[in-house]
């Protein structure tokens, strides 16, 4: 019998090989995702190992994905089961971060009739990054910032 893929994608940022190698073991072990490098229409959680905004991370907030620290992995891999992500969330490293708390930011109309932003400042643009930062503002209501005190 063929085993079915799984629909929903976690990607992971800011980590070393051997906490990539990790999670990529617990995933194995729990199922329900596929680990994917970057975020995409099929991702719904971004696991990160530090305090930096990167392109996951900021294609994470724009999606809706949960933004999760590693300990999630932990817990869960200590339970044999996948946790509620509530706690885990990193919503006080990353304040534009998707909060569960009352209503989902997920919905994007949401944020653009209500005027609420997410401030990106990116110092270097690469070709890649470009495209890809391009993308967020059809994704979320995004303003670019010219200066990194101006972001949030």
């Amino acid at each position: 019998m063929e085993q079915s893929k799984a629909t929903r994608t976690l990607v992971m940022t800011s980590m070393s090989t051997d906490t990539q190698k990790t999670v990529t073991e617990v995933v194995k072990l729990l199922g329900g995702f596929s680990v994917v490098d970057l975020v995409c229409e099929t991702t719904t959680h971004v696991v990160s190992g530090g305090q930096r905004r990167t392109l996951n991370v900021l294609l994470g907030i724009a999606r809706g994905c949960w933004i999760l620290s590693f300990e999630w992995m932990l817990r869960s891999l200590e339970q044999r089961r996948w946790l509620p992500e509530e706690p885990y969330e990193l919503s006080e490293r990353f304040p534009a971060a998707p909060g569960r708390q009352g209503y989902l930011w997920a919905d994007r109309a949401h944020r653009r009739e209500s005027g609420q932003a997410c401030g990106c400042y990116l110092q270097r643009f690469g070709s890649v990054i470009c495209f890809m930062v391009l993308g967020l503002g059809s994704l979320s209501f995004f303003c670019y910032c010219l200066t990194s005190t101006s972001a949030i």
